[in-house]
């Protein structure tokens, strides 16, 4: 947005709040435009970033090996300016205005943000680009059903406080029967060496987890600083707003970050 714009948003917001109610009343046409406009960058950027997530998701899905370093790298800054530009193009948006944008299967989630206080689309600077090196890790050969769990949870950033998150999850995963069994079959997946079935469990799992009423559990379950922990990550994933596509490019770069531990030697 260029200066000019920038002061022309300012005067439509300040001659609107100098307005009586009656005058406000008989300009509601104008009025109407005025808000369209502030919120027109917002909807570019989203469209745009809605596109990159689904084409970021659609290349996890389809990898069958490990990704490359200049490819993890390229994928990386998509990731990083999708969700970025949709940070910036927000700031001069309301929450209210921002939960227009909500997808349904999400509004629960987002009324516990707001109510929390957390913002439904971060700010910029919490915008980061997502790790894609190797992990570093004391025990390179722990059990395969300990690593899919660490990849999920450093997928969301939440790896440093594992057990906790582990916890709540298991729990919510032992009450749906489609979900039981998964861990074992992507355990089994890669002990076959079959990268793509595992690919496909981890993502399913992800999915599951990030689904509106599964994060409005989690939430519930846990402590105020983990729930809003956990739902901070929502925000920085633009979940509520694109779906899992961020998410589960994370977890493919997850999968590279830990891809040594999946085939040690045990």
């Amino acid at each position: 947005m260029t200066p000019t714009m920038v002061g022309f948003s300012l005067t439509r917001r300040t001659v609107l709040g100098a307005l009586p109610a009656s005058l406000l009343l008989s300009q509601l046409p104008w009025l109407r435009w005025a808000l369209a406009q502030d919120q027109q960058p917002f909807e570019r950027q989203l469209e745009r970033s809605q596109h990159i997530a689904n084409g970021l998701a659609k290349t996890v899905r389809a990898t069958r090996k490990e990704f490359d370093p200049a490819k993890a790298a390229g994928l990386q800054e998509q990731d990083y300016q999708g969700r970025s530009n949709v940070a910036k193009a927000s700031l001069s948006l309301s929450q209210e205005q921002l939960s227009k944008y909500v997808r349904h299967e999400y509004r629960g989630t987002a009324k516990q943000m707001v109510e929390r206080g957390i913002r439904l689309v971060p700010k910029p600077a919490q915008i980061v680009r997502l790790p894609n090196v190797g992990m570093s890790v004391d025990d390179p050969c722990s059990p395969r059903s300990e690593v899919i769990w660490d990849i999920l949870l450093d997928s969301l950033g939440l790896l440093d406080e594992r057990a906790f998150f582990k916890e709540a999850m298991n729990a919510i995963i032992l009450t749906d029967g489609n979900y039981i069994n998964i861990i074992n079959r992507i355990d089994n997946a890669i002990r076959e060496n079959r990268m793509d079935q595992a690919i496909d469990g981890c993502v399913n799992l992800l999915e599951f987890l990030l689904k509106g009423g599964v994060i409005v559990k989690l939430a519930q379950m846990l402590e105020d600083r983990l729930a809003n922990r956990l739902l901070k990550v929502i925000s920085v994933r633009l979940v509520p707003f694109v779906g899992t596509g961020y998410a589960i490019f994370a977890l493919g770069l997850a999968v590279r970050r830990h891809w040594n531990r999946l085939f040690c030697q045990r």
